[in-house]
């Protein structure tokens, strides 16, 4: 959706480098705001320091038919900036950038592969771009590698005198300004040398490194805009609604006919909602608008797919057939949770999900979603939504999943074969996010894919995945199952007369010391993990554990530890519970404290299994 709503610089982000394999000498953006057009000129200096740093000169500059490419230089220099060479027309090559997720998308990509024999040398290119229309000026991230340093980044806007704008800093000091003839001139400069590490548990990293979001207040975009107050945005998005629900007569009885008899406003919703689940399928649409503009419900109900935004204006049309009000409602989807920034109006969402409001109750719908019901889940949960109301625009707040929505519960059974062969036997029931995960498995993936990704994501690497089935009570159930069958040579240790069992560890956050701890802590949502190990006592042995009952706990969660020995068994009960929230970095050595602390007690828990004959 957001696209070209970024810098292009942004779409070759690197996140995970191992090690500095270039820099970034500089980067300059000027963009021209003239006669209502934007032209913006970039231009990039990467110094490349071995074969490693390659990759930067793979360059992939985006266009579509509104954000216009009008030229690309781009040369090889020596580490004295003395031209080698300049590359050539045809070693650029012009692509269409059809995502894996999309039907259609009328974005385009230049691309070229720039690389020299002898190092270090430096990739120069720069480029300019023209916009007709615009809802955002820029987004200015000057990083193309989070390892990656920037040596010097400027940017300069020139506008008309008259024109208003508004920005956002983050990490980087206002900009100078200044007047000229019938222009402002506004210049931003910056950095970036103070390394930032990606870690776990984080806000988003883009809080953490700097750029500059620039945004008119008065726009045209298809139709004109405002970007004055909240209201005016949500009235612009609202106007783009405006003539396109209509229902074709045949799918309008088709609708009649499914709700025939009910008279609960919640049944109908519920019955058109599984109706829009089979009969439609989720894909992406990438054009008009800036994909800000939904297709009509006319092509949906003739097509039978769209993306998010053609697919919520579709049931929000089939809902106004039958009676019932509702309201396409924008949202910052995905994880980690992104935090809208309400003093500046402006297109800062990825994601539309429909709001029905029903007898003092609110229904919050994704209507690109496998699950149940009414189930909105981690993707959307517990954030700021904005809902389009023609001159009531307004922000509300998606229900927050709680521990008990999210439990993920597991039985194990574990026992002996033959030739020092074990069988581990899961039953698991899964809500939150592998209840995502497994539905859209279990409905959009073949039995062979299946296979290869439950061995993938829920089976340990010495293991071998025998058997599977995944079960679901009714379409609309909260939960699911994964049923499985492993075996393997690895989980029990002989010393003489003894077998050491090994406990199965829970799936705990791998956690920085807090010596390297550098981000605060952001924990989207909650966790529950609920174990029950049962492992079989083989005839002749007697047993005992390692450990004994154990409780861990402190502001961040819990986790409790028992266990009972039987004659032919022994169980081993574990209950972890990790509290959602957003934590300052002096708080941080308190949650590693709690989660190192049931690491070491998980690894030193086995079951000692000894043979009654000496």
């Amino acid at each position: 959706m957001r696209k070209f709503l970024i810098t292009s610089l942004l779409l070759f982000l690197i996140l995970y480098s191992k090690a500095q394999n270039a820099e970034l000498l500089f980067q300059q953006t000027e963009i021209l705001i003239k006669n209502g057009k934007l032209y913006k000129n970039e231009t990039f200096e990467i110094k490349i320091l071995n074969k490693n740093g390659e990759k930067y000169g793979h360059l992939k500059i985006p266009y579509s038919n509104m954000v216009k490419l009008n030229s690309l230089k781009a040369s090889i220099l020596d580490e004295n900036k003395n031209v080698i060479r300049n590359i050539n027309k045809n070693e650029i090559t012009d692509k269409s950038s059809f995502s894996n997720y999309s039907f259609y998308e009328d974005n385009y990509v230049k691309e070229i592969r720039i690389a020299h024999n002898s190092y270090p040398y430096i990739i120069k290119y720069s480029y300019e771009l023209q916009q007709n229309e615009f809802l955002n000026i820029d987004f200015w991230l000057p990083v193309i590698d989070l390892r990656i340093p920037t040596q010097n980044a400027e940017l300069k806007l020139t506008t008309p005198s008259d024109y208003k704008i508004n920005y956002i800093n983050k990490n980087i000091a206002n900009p100078e300004t200044d007047t000229l003839d019938s222009q402002i001139i506004y210049r931003w400069s910056t950095k970036y040398k103070n390394i930032v590490k990606d870690e776990n548990l984080s806000p988003p990293i883009t809080e953490f490194l700097p750029s500059v979001t620039i945004l008119p207040i008065d726009f045209k975009f298809e139709i004109d805009g405002s970007m004055k107050t909240w209201t005016d945005y949500g009235n612009w998005q609202n106007n783009l609604l405006e003539g396109i629900n209509e229902i074709p007569e045949d799918e309008a009885e088709k609708i009649r006919d499914a709700i025939k008899g009910l008279k609960n406003d919640y049944d109908k919703i519920k019955i058109l909602y599984h109706y829009l689940q089979d009969k439609t399928r989720y894909i992406n649409i990438s054009i008009e608008t800036g994909g800000l503009k939904p297709y009509p419900a006319s092509y949906v109900a003739k097509n039978n797919y769209g993306d998010c935004k053609a697919l919520t204006n579709y049931f929000k049309s089939v809902l106004e057939l039958v009676g019932i009000k509702s309201y396409y409602s924008k949202i910052n989807a995905g994880n980690p949770i992104t935090t809208i920034n309400k003093n500046i109006p402006s297109q800062q969402f990825n994601h539309v999900i429909l709001l029905v409001p029903v007898e003092n109750d609110s229904l919050w719908i994704d209507c690109t979603s496998e699950c149940a019901f009414n189930y909105l889940g981690t993707f959307c949960q517990n954030r700021d939504v904005f809902i389009i109301d023609k001159n009531n625009s307004h922000f509300s707040q998606t229900p927050e999943l709680q521990i008990n929505d999210v439990s993920e519960i597991r039985t194990i059974f574990v026992s002996f074969l033959k030739n020092n062969e074990y069988k581990l036997t899961f039953r698991d029931k899964f809500k939150g996010n592998k209840y995502e995960q497994l539905t859209t498995i279990n409905k959009d993936y073949t039995d062979i894919d299946k296979k290869r990704i439950i061995q993938n994501l829920f089976v340990e690497d010495n293991q071998e995945l025998k058997e599977f089935s995944i079960e679901q009570e009714c379409r609309d159930s909260l939960f699911i199952y994964l049923n499985y069958v492993t075996t393997t040579h690895n989980f029990f240790n002989r010393y003489g007369n003894e077998i050491l069992a090994k406990n199965i560890p829970l799936k705990l956050p791998e956690m920085e010391t807090p010596e390297k701890r550098k981000l605060p802590i952001q924990i989207n949502y909650p966790v529950s993990q609920t174990d029950t190990i049962i492992y079989e006592i083989p005839v002749g042995y007697t047993a005992s554990l390692t450990n004994d009952t154990k409780t861990i706990t402190n502001s961040y969660g819990e986790y409790n530890f028992s266990f009972e020995i039987l004659p032919d068994k022994v169980i081993l009960m574990k209950q972890f519970n990790l509290n959602a929230g957003y934590f300052p970095l002096n708080e941080y050595s308190t949650l590693y404290n709690l989660i190192n602390e049931i690491r070491v007690f998980e690894n030193k828990t086995s079951i000692i299994l000894t043979s009654k004959t000496q």
